[in-house]
């Protein structure tokens, strides 16, 4: 895609079902989209594996792709997904999601109250936790639970430029370009450098995602 163009949306019949391609994203299954290329999940796999989490919290569902593929890869997880509206995700992720006893879906406002207290209780003590924003107001979910982290938490947020990375499938990506735009910028994160390290033992480089893990509580 030339710098400047607009998102290209691809349509791809089967059989009834019309899976729709976006770029920057997926399709897996058949028809679900995934917000994410390919190399994009991997890395988040290889943040699981390397750091060892075992719990993770994923703020913004959408059809849930990402759920998906998250709970066919790892069997032990604990996981919590949340988004204002369920109603999206499909229905193939809510079944698996009720099929697994430490799996669970939450349809709530983010920035509830309630929901970052439910979110706090069901972080267990002891057991490194992985928050990934990737809802509506990406900086604000950044803001909003980034105090919620303990010593060896990690935070990552998706839709993330620094201006100068090469994004690898998206290399007109960035904040000059028409089209896709990236949703969090290098101001949006700088508070977080006060308490975190920003991942280096998994390459994010040609993502558009930033990672950090908290040392220090204030």
């Amino acid at each position: 895609m030339e710098a400047g163009e607009n998102i290209r949306i691809v349509l791809l019949a089967q059989g009834n079902n019309m899976a729709v391609y976006i770029a920057g994203t997926e399709v897996i299954e058949g028809d679900m989209r995934l917000g994410h290329m390919w190399h994009e999940v991997e890395a988040i796999l290889d943040v699981l594996d390397y750091y060892q989490i075992t719990h993770f919290i994923e703020i913004g569902v959408h059809e849930g792709g990402l759920t998906w593929i998250l709970l066919n890869h790892f069997e032990s997880l604990n996981y919590l997904g949340i988004d204002i509206n369920l109603g999206i995700a499909r229905a193939k992720v809510k079944n698996k999601v009720k099929s697994i006893r430490y799996a669970e879906l939450i349809e709530r406002d983010c920035f509830a109250r309630e929901t970052i207290e439910e979110v706090q209780e069901w972080m267990p003590d002891g057991k490194p936790c992985l928050i990934y924003c990737d809802n509506g107001n990406k900086p604000k979910e950044i803001l909003f639970y980034a105090p919620i982290m303990r010593i060896g938490d990690i935070l990552m947020a998706h839709d993330y430029h620094d201006g100068r990375r090469i994004v690898r499938g998206l290399e007109w990506y960035g904040f000059k370009t028409g089209g896709l735009q990236p949703e969090v910028c290098p101001e949006d994160v700088v508070f977080m450098y006060k308490m975190c390290e920003e991942l280096e033992k998994v390459d994010l480089s040609d993502t558009r995602i930033i990672g950090f893990m908290r040392y220090n509580i204030e």
